[in-house]
């Protein structure tokens, strides 16, 4: 929808049918914008660790402002709105001048755009869970942003006009993101054009006297404005389901906002110049984008090169730069002339960085090439006087030549050449650089855009974590929010949420603890190891979460060992064997509190000799040592236990899974003779020590839910007639099914000394059959091979489907799923205490 009849502007018409239509075509390309998504975050990190000025802009407007299911910023634990993850992403991209570029009649860099699409898709993703955005998906959108900037900059010189760059940006973001909200073309032909509209920043912070800082984040702010006005566009239209038709609402396009006399975009801010495009959109900006692998204005890197030859010709006649050159000559193109030839006192970074002469003494001086901290108001450099005694030395001019080749479409050179004449008189040879470094034309750019990514990264990251992002970069179908998180680095103010560190301390301290008296060797001895373990792991989180001292945690924990208590005999009649879990959970708890109240836990409670939790809860166990100490803290920092959680498929006791997997593989193997129950004469089931003594027994009636979930027999014979073992197997009416409970005498289970653990054999005999039926289970399902994160998210939604409705579900879903960023948990709290339906039929008060 539009004010008035006009039709849209060809230029706005244009970018929105590309945008929503155009199809790219080189598939190659893909591998380029996956190299430039990763060149630009790299340059936000490098950003971060270097520039104390720009990491502080970043993070909420109103510091310790949370935003649920908000945008995360790479580097930071910082979750913000869309259009303040667009301004910190695009200043922290764009601030030390170090990503991607493209030449034109106007000089942009089209990686600014990402920030905008980033921070849209992330937020996107996250609300949209399993259906999220793609990385498909930015990728296309990078693309498309790429060609409609890098396309408008070959025939259309804003600076020529005081208009700073960042417009294109504003305008390409808009396009895209409009696209990405899923609106239709006539929602997105009103975004872009108030995007024409919209106020345009000036190119005087880019200039002298005023250059400074606001270059680094005019991106930013740029991309922030698209962010807007494609949100205002969502909100204040409608879309008719029907007809796909959109209601613009308070958010009416303007059709004719370039080109309507005196008060359009042409006449009042362009001189009455037309907006021109120079060719069809496709693909070419991506395919011939600038790397930037040498920190330096896009038009100086091949200065920067031709420097370092020059510097290596004074090193091979053991001459040095400040006291023997006595001119230095560059001859250039028209756009370096314009945007870095700089004279007179360079006053902060943003001008040391746009300055060709500055970069070139520098890297005479140093014999290397210039580097991003070489620009900082901190680097010796900057006030180094010899590099202002070699600035007072350039003349730099104009070629033509240059600047025809600059502005060719088939060429595309950056050309800079330097002449350098010593002061004895002699005149070294000119040394001419046409494409520079991270040019298309230059072989090995993108294995340097990967060193220089790798590089950057490692300020912050792990080479391992490194390597998960470059591997994450190639699934098309891996939703961005997910990839985003991959670059969440909590430091400072934004510190890991307690939440997440209390999780990872509990898991890490129950399983060690346990292992200390050998781990599930205790069920032999009738202790439930849950109940045994759980109130130090307890106590571990809770003293975490409460921020307790190093002295206060081990009270936290001798108070929790004493505590530690519960018998397997529970399992049999009784409702109590799930509540143990809860004593344990509370005994820790309370523990905690009583050490921030200042009581005395024991000391050394789990290596003492005489009454430790190590030495009693081993006692009978045969053992040679009786416990492992050193094995409670080995490899702690290092190894995981964490990896070692098993989740499981099946809605019964842990030893009865082989029992079950050992049923589904028999199953498959004989489809036909185990299909007929009625022909199974009899099913042996030969377990290790502790899997019978805790699910080996002979169940009779009537039989509690417990009770069912912790008997091999009982699930076996589920699996043959149900074909599952879900919580609606243990319902109280499929207790007294008769047909189970016939099923069930017929199957026996036998202790086997010789197998380990988790290990079984079954053994099927067919009524009138000669043959058994035999399979061995090595380790269950979730053990030997552990759930993926899709399964566990399948079990999760199959769980709750008749406990909780889709909403909070899904509410609840997206809180878990990013627990590592929530710092205030009363959403979560409040989300779990509501009522809740019961899969047996009856109502929950509360899930908690």
């Amino acid at each position: 929808m539009a004010t008035g009849n006009a039709e849209y502007d060809a230029i706005i018409r244009d970018i929105v049918d590309y945008v929503y239509h155009g199809k790219i075509t080189n598939k190659a390309v893909y591998k380029q914008a996956r190299m430039a998504l990763l060149d630009a975050l790299g340059c936000a990190i490098e950003t971060l660790h270097l520039s104390p000025e720009c990491k502080a802009l970043v993070g909420p407007i109103v510091p310790g402002t949370i935003v649920p299911g908000g945008v995360r910023i790479p580097g930071t634990g910082h979750i913000v709105d869309p259009l303040k993850g667009a301004f910190d992403l695009g200043a922290l991209i764009r601030y030390l001048d170090h990503n991607d570029a493209y030449a034109g009649a106007e000089w942009g860099h089209p990686s600014d755009n990402l920030a905008a699409i980033l921070s849209v898709t992330d937020w996107l993703s996250q609300k949209h869970g399993e259906t999220g955005v793609s990385l498909r998906t930015v990728l296309t959108a990078q693309i498309k942003a790429y060609e409609i900037q890098g396309t408008l900059q070959q025939t259309n010189a804003f600076n020529a006009h005081g208009i700073d760059h960042v417009i294109l940006v504003k305008v390409a973001s808009t396009a895209v993101l409009v696209w990405l909200l899923d609106l239709p073309e006539s929602a997105a032909l009103a975004a872009v054009s108030h995007a024409w509209i919209d106020g345009h920043p000036l190119r005087t912070y880019r200039h002298e006297p005023n250059t400074g800082p606001r270059k680094g984040w005019a991106a930013g702010d740029a991309c922030m404005r698209a962010v807007h006005l494609a949100l205002v566009t969502k909100r204040a239209g409608q879309v008719d389901p029907e007809t796909s038709a959109w209601s613009g609402g308070a958010a009416v396009g303007v059709p004719t906002a370039i080109s309507a006399r005196r008060w359009g975009f042409s006449d009042a801010s362009y001189g009455g110049k037309a907006v021109t495009r120079a060719y069809n959109y496709g693909s070419r900006v991506m395919e011939t984008i600038l790397f930037k692998l040498i920190t330096a204005e896009g038009h100086g890197i091949s200065a920067v090169e031709a420097a370092v030859q020059v510097a290596e010709m004074l090193r091979a006649r053991q001459l040095v730069a400040d006291r023997d050159i006595r001119t230095i000559k560059i001859r250039t193109q028209k756009p370096a002339m314009t945007i870095i030839n700089k004279t007179g006192p360079l006053w902060n970074n943003a001008d040391r960085d746009h300055s060709l002469q500055y970069m070139v003494a520098v890297t005479l001086l140093k014999e290397s090439v210039v580097d991003t901290a070489d620009y900082l108001d901190d680097s010796p450099w900057a006030t180094d006087s010899r590099v202002d005694a070699l600035r007072e030395k350039m003349v730099v001019t104009e070629d033509t030549a240059f600047t025809a080749d600059y502005y060719n479409p088939d060429i595309r050179s950056v050309t800079n050449a330097i002449s350098v004449e010593l002061t004895n008189e002699e005149v070294l040879d000119e040394v001419v650089v046409e494409f520079p470094v991270g040019h298309h034309k230059r072989a090995m750019t993108l294995d340097g855009v990967m060193t220089k990514f790798r590089r950057n990264m490692s300020y912050m990251f792990s080479s391992e974590e490194v390597d998960r992002i470059t591997q994450a970069i190639e699934n098309d179908d891996m939703p961005v929010d997910e990839f985003m998180a991959l670059f969440v680095r909590w430091s400072g103010t934004a510190h890991l949420p307690t939440i997440a560190a209390g999780s990872i301390v509990g898991y890490e301290t129950g399983p060690r603890v346990g292992l200390g008296v050998y781990g599930i060797e205790v069920l032999s001895r009738g202790w439930h190891s849950g109940a045994i373990f759980g109130p130090a792991a307890s106590a571990a989180a809770a003293a975490k979460l409460l921020q307790l001292p190093a002295t206060a945690i081990e009270d936290a924990v001798g108070m929790a060992c004493t505590q530690a208590g519960g018998l397997m005999s529970a399992q049999y009649e009784s409702t109590v064997k799930r509540m143990q879990h809860g004593f344990a959970a509370r005994n820790g708890l309370f523990a905690a509190f009583m050490a921030r109240s200042g009581y005395a836990g024991i000391k050394q409670v789990l290596e003492r000799p005489y009454g430790g939790f190590l030495s009693t809860f081993s006692l009978g166990n045969g053992r040679t040592p009786a416990y492992l100490p050193d094995r409670v803290v080995e490899g702690l920092n290092v190894r995981w236990e964490l990896d070692q959680i098993v989740v499981k498929p099946y809605a019964s006791m842990a030893a009865t899974h082989s029992t079950i997997d050992g049923i589904i593989a028999l199953q498959a193997k004989y489809p036909s003779q185990m299909a007929v129950v009625d022909q199974i004469r009899c099913i042996t089931v030969e377990m290790s020590e502790p899997a019978f003594k805790k699910g080996g027994w002979s169940p009779t009636r009537p039989l509690t839910v417990t009770g069912a979930q912790m008997t091999a027999t009982y699930a076996a014979a589920m699996q043959l007639l149900d074909g599952q073992v879900q919580p609606a197997q243990f319902a109280p009416a499929q207790l007294e099914r008769d047909d189970v409970w016939a099923l069930m005498a017929r199957i026996h289970c036998v202790q086997n000394t010789s197998l380990e653990t988790y290990q079984q054999r079954l053994r099927v005999e067919l009524t009138g059959q000669a043959e058994t039926l035999t399979e061995f289970v090595a380790a269950p399902r979730g053990n030997g091979k552990p759930l993926s994160n899709d399964d566990i998210l399948d079990k999760w939604r199959r769980l709750t489907a008749d406990v909780i409705d889709l909403e909070r579900r899904d509410a609840i879903e997206r809180i878990v799923l990013q627990l590592e960023m929530v710092q205030d948990m009363r959403q979560l709290v409040r989300l779990l205490s509501g009522r809740t339906g019961d899969i047996f039929g009856a109502e929950h008060k509360t899930m908690l």
